[in-house]
């Protein structure tokens, strides 16, 4: 697992017309582009609740102590597999928001996962560090050892 907690980045689509209880559409912000050009507004803003938001080699994580849980500031995204058929049920991930900010008048909200994410890697023969898929066997032997190990 990361040091720090992983943080995800969501654009909010305003524009659209809601359905009464709907949330506006999201877009997870991933493009590496668009992540650097919101970085220095995303940082300024953690750094106002004394959080540090860090660029890090496979994701953003910031560090400092994260505030409280508060049930009004949790988001359950249903998220798609991969390899989602139709009519398989989504996977539900819940996030604590840390912060909105806008950019270009654009509203953005930092995320952390309420769950960690574990990320396997292995060192190539070039002495760098490759992230395993989860489906790969080296990772489910990893799984398999930690599991064991907690129900100890």
């Amino acid at each position: 697992m990361p040091v720090d907690p992983p943080v995800v980045v969501l654009a909010w689509d305003e524009d659209e017309e809601e359905e009464e209880n709907d949330l506006p559409e999201t877009e997870l912000i991933d493009d590496p582009e668009k992540l650097a050009e919101i970085f220095p507004d995303a940082k300024a803003v953690l750094a106002e609740q004394d959080l540090t938001l860090l660029d890090t080699a496979h994701m953003m994580t910031v560090r400092g102590e994260l505030p409280p849980l508060d049930e009004e500031k949790i988001l359950s995204l249903e998220i798609e597999g991969d390899e989602a058929d139709e009519g398989e049920e989504l996977e539900a991930e819940e996030l604590q928001e840390l912060a909105r900010f806008y950019h270009l008048d654009q509203l953005y909200s930092i995320y952390t996962p309420l769950e960690p994410i574990p990320l396997f890697v292995k060192v190539t023969a070039e002495d760098e560090m490759e992230i395993l898929e989860p489906g790969e066997p080296m990772v489910q032997r990893l799984i398999d050892t930690f599991m064991l190990q907690d129900a100890d």
